[in-house]
């Protein structure tokens, strides 16, 4: 049960960090804010400022995400290696591994190795998908 669930997080960490290396390379200056708008430069009675912006903030989240889903969608293949720090179970893993894809639809066709490692324990996680299965 928790392998099959870690395996889940895993994959969506590997989606962002995708997601995330797209937008940095690739991404446009139009979803970055302004130092102005920060919340730590508001004032305090700003409240409902906030909260305004904060729904803003979240329609502008999802528009990125959706336009992040496109762009990779038109992609022909993805290669990426991931770092990532989990806080699981009680216990802290750091992991390193890549993940590769190629392909469109059916066509498609992953690689996804990680090796976490905690403080006594490693876990080596390896997922390909040829497309059929």
């Amino acid at each position: 049960m928790f392998a099959l669930d870690f395996r889940r997080f895993l994959r969506g960490v590997v989606l962002l960090l995708v997601w995330v290396t797209c937008l940095f390379f690739g991404g446009s200056s139009r979803s970055q804010e302004k130092a102005e708008s920060s919340v730590y430069r508001q004032s305090v009675g700003s409240g409902v400022q906030q909260t305004a912006e904060l729904v803003s903030s979240e329609k502008q989240a999802e528009r990125l995400v959706a336009s992040m889903l496109s762009r990779l969608g038109g992609v022909e293949s993805i290669s990426a290696r991931v770092r990532q720090r989990t806080r699981a179970e009680g216990m802290v893993l750091v992991g390193t591994g890549r993940y590769l894809q190629q392909g469109s639809g059916v066509d498609q066709q992953f690689r996804f190795e990680v090796v976490n490692k905690a403080d006594t324990e490693t876990f080596e996680l390896l997922e390909v998908s040829d497309g059929i299965s």
